[in-house]
């Protein structure tokens, strides 16, 4: 992870995957300790609470979270962010209660989402590790 990053992502595809995720959340807390990180994919969107308890998520993408994404970001690069206001977001409030913004709609056409750009992302040092398609 690049030192100068403002967000990093961490995707918990699946439940049987849980324990690694939260504890690289952990472990990336320690270096990147002011950093916002956010979570996302099946297992946070189905246990937004225990993924902001367990793990060091500071806000969890529900769903699809393409233009979610997106528009955290915008506001974290404006110097705005408003949980409350971006559709698709879990985050815990200061009493520890989970607080869940208003639903954002299904992408109907996926030709609107733009490709994903595989050739910046090491996906060989998932699959040769047997992370992300089944149990091993």
């Amino acid at each position: 992870i690049r030192p100068d990053v403002d967000i990093i992502g961490v995707a918990f595809g699946f439940s049987f995957e849980w324990p690694y995720g939260r504890d690289l959340t952990k472990l990336i807390r320690k270096k990147f300790p002011n950093v916002l990180m956010i979570g996302g994919g099946e297992h946070a969107t189905a246990e937004p609470k225990q993924t902001l308890e367990e793990s060091e998520i500071d806000v969890v993408i529900l769903g699809e979270g393409e233009e979610t994404a997106v528009d955290l970001a915008s506001a974290v690069e404006k110097g705005k962010v408003s949980y409350e206001q971006i559709p698709g977001l879990a985050y815990l409030g200061d009493d520890k209660k989970l607080l869940v913004t208003r639903g954002r709609g299904r992408i109907r056409n996926i030709n609107e989402i733009p490709r994903p750009a595989w050739d910046l992302t090491p996906i060989e040092n998932y699959l040769d590790r047997g992370l992300g398609f089944g149990v091993n």
